[in-house]
């Protein structure tokens, strides 16, 4: 999930709008849309996929250039915000995270609060980039009595490569991503589709696709470990799942310099991942809600 994309609105409308189409129809624009049983060797494969994808885009960095979805070339902002998301263990509240925002989006890199990166343009429209990222999914032993005695679950960082493809008014884009902190120490593929229109002054995207994760991922977040497991509570590893979600990102300016953003995503869980005993219910929710000053 991207956080952070705080950027210039109006700026991004007029670059790949132009005032002719604005006058008389109101679609076609393209804002950015970050915030999931196989057995060891499937899990490695992407691992390696990765590692090739980074040695290929380390030689062709020099060219970097702004992708259509991606907002364009501004400078720097900064802002506050909010991510909230719900956690599918029994009896567990959700989890509110307030978030300083330092934005920056250059013709070579970016950052967006949660997520930087490097750009690489591509042909037509298409772009590579690499990136880091916070996940920011978590739980503690007393969150719920269903994880009670087990070991916290901590957030993490991660670093991958993206492709997104297609024309302005439907994008594709695929990440592949690896834990780097050793917390989980497994992958997550993400497809995703994007469907940008612009409404009253209001840049709005409609985001549907899945992700893949590794059982390394899913068993550090959904499973069970021996030394975990009591009479109630028996021991489970997931194994690799794939899980699906929708969500709307809407992006409006409020002013010369001031921005506004809104994300809802909702995430329908694997049934591999429904079957852990300390799951209950197959469904997460995610909002990060958030306003930007750019200079």
């Amino acid at each position: 999930m991207s956080c952070g994309i705080l950027a210039q609105p109006r700026r991004f409308i007029k670059q790949v709008w132009p005032s002719r189409q604005r006058a008389g129809i109101h679609f076609n624009v393209n804002p950015r849309g970050s915030v999931s049983s196989a057995g060891q060797g499937s899990a490695c494969r992407p691992a390696r996929l990765a590692t090739f994808l980074l040695l290929v885009f380390c030689g062709c960095l020099s060219s970097v250039a702004a992708l259509a979805q991606s907002p364009q070339p501004g400078g720097w902002s900064v802002g506050v915000g909010a991510v909230a998301s719900s956690r599918p263990y029994p009896g567990s509240s959700s989890d509110v995270t307030p978030i300083p925002f330092l934005g920056y989006e250059g013709r070579r890199a970016y950052l967006r609060g949660l997520v930087a990166g490097l750009r690489q343009a591509g042909p037509g429209e298409s772009e590579f980039d690499v990136f880091v990222r916070a996940r920011m999914q978590r739980y503690s032993s007393s969150d719920s009595p269903a994880v009670a005695g087990m070991d916290d679950r901590r957030r993490t960082a991660e670093a991958g490569v993206g492709l997104q493809v297609g024309p302005r008014w439907l994008r594709g884009r695929a990440q592949l991503a690896r834990d780097v902190l050793g917390r989980h120490d497994g992958e997550e593929l993400t497809l995703t589709a994007s469907f940008p229109v612009f409404l009253r002054g209001t840049l709005i995207s409609f985001i549907g696709g899945g992700s893949w994760q590794s059982s390394d991922l899913t068993s550090y977040y959904y499973g069970v470990r021996a030394d975990e497991a009591t009479a109630t509570r028996p021991a489970y590893r997931p194994g690799a799942a794939w899980n699906w979600r929708a969500g709307v990102m809407m992006r409006r300016n409020l002013g010369p310099r001031w921005n506004a953003m809104l994300i809802l995503q909702h995430e329908w869980l694997d049934s591999n991942l429904q079957d852990s005993p300390i799951v209950d219910g197959g469904r997460r929710w995610f909002g990060l809600v958030g306003a930007s000053y750019g200079f």
